[in-house]
């Protein structure tokens, strides 16, 4: 968040300027939970210095230290792959940022294998695949790009690609340009971005990663609402052909086989663990670190209560030997 009036930068609690004490003025408060709690898989996709990675933090309510890296760069900084889940809104939203596989310096063979990879990471699969552009730099390489990537996923896909446009502040800016370009028939960058509108459908969408906190929510919000809404009128909530099928049965494999044990059925079910021990040997303890979160009593002054209890046990387990010998 920067000062309206000087410019200076503002944590997101300030009140005033530190600068020039200039008031910040109170902004509303987007609700706090969206109606659908499905959880949303999001595959970003673009060339290198179009925000992707940006995006993705914007979508994930982080920063860029928390998330993504991102440049205005000719060269690609996500080289690999990479997954990042947050709480959004009331629900869990699964972005993975793509490496670039728009850029000239990838060959077929590591574009498939990149997306092959990047497709494992949104199993059962992907509500939305988002073309993230910037403005004013489409070409048609862009759009032969596109067409190729998805190709790749086949019948059914457009159903759930978008459009982002980044370095936008509103709707009436993204409304703007794209008037703009109407008016430009003949332009080449403008025939360019009407080939990707129509390979997304029209499901065109806009974002300013730069913008201040309640503004960029707010995008956020709109966004995600934009994949609910492209989803609920798909014939899948998400995407799935072959490939991911293929993908996931891969994985339930690799899961039963090697993390389960040689793929036993008795390895899906529910786990009972009976925890034994004498007092202060750990057994609370060792049971809170097997729940991952602290249920059991750890302190000292319960101990007092445990040798009762296993002094009871005792008495009544003496008591049973007695009877069972006459």
């Amino acid at each position: 968040m920067v000062c309206e009036e000087c410019g200076a930068n503002l944590a997101d609690t300030a009140k005033f300027c530190p600068q020039c004490g200039t008031k910040v003025k109170d902004e509303p408060n987007l609700p706090k939970e969206m109606e659908c709690k499905d959880d949303l898989r999001i595959l970003l996709v673009g060339h290198t210095g179009h925000g992707k990675s940006a995006t993705g933090n914007s979508l994930l309510g982080v920063t860029r230290k928390e998330g993504f890296h991102d440049e205005m760069s000719q060269v690609s900084v996500t080289e690999n792959y990479k997954r990042l889940v947050q709480q959004r809104f009331g629900r869990k939203v699964e972005v993975v940022d793509t490496p670039g596989i728009f850029d000239s310096s990838m060959n077929d063979e590591s574009v498939i294998k990149q997306i092959a990879q990047c497709v494992g990471l949104t199993l059962p699969g992907f509500n939305a695949i988002c073309l993230v552009l910037q403005p004013g730099r489409f070409s048609m390489e862009m759009v032969k790009t596109v067409d190729i990537f998805l190709k790749f996923f086949g019948k059914g896909v457009d159903e759930y690609a978008f459009l982002i446009l980044t370095h936008m502040a509103s709707e009436e800016d993204m409304i703007e340009y794209i008037n703009a370009g109407d008016k430009k028939p003949g332009d080449k960058g403008h025939k360019s971005f009407i080939k990707l509108r129509q390979r997304c459908k029209d499901k065109i969408l806009f974002i300013d990663n730069k913008a201040k906190k309640y503004p960029k929510e707010e995008m956020v919000w709109k966004i995600l609402a934009a994949v609910d809404k492209a989803n609920a009128k798909a014939p899948k909530p998400y995407f799935q052909n072959k490939l991911t099928k293929e993908i996931q049965q891969r994985a339930t494999d690799f899961y039963l086989s090697q993390v389960c044990g040689n793929g036993s059925e008795r390895a899906k079910e529910d786990l009972r663990i009976l925890l034994l021990g004498l007092p202060g040997h750990g057994k609370s303890a060792t049971g809170n670190s097997l729940l991952g979160e602290t249920l059991f009593p750890e302190k000292a002054e319960n101990v007092a209560e445990e040798k009762a209890m296993v002094n009871k046990l005792e008495k009544l387990n003496h008591g049973y030997q007695s009877t069972t010998k006459h």
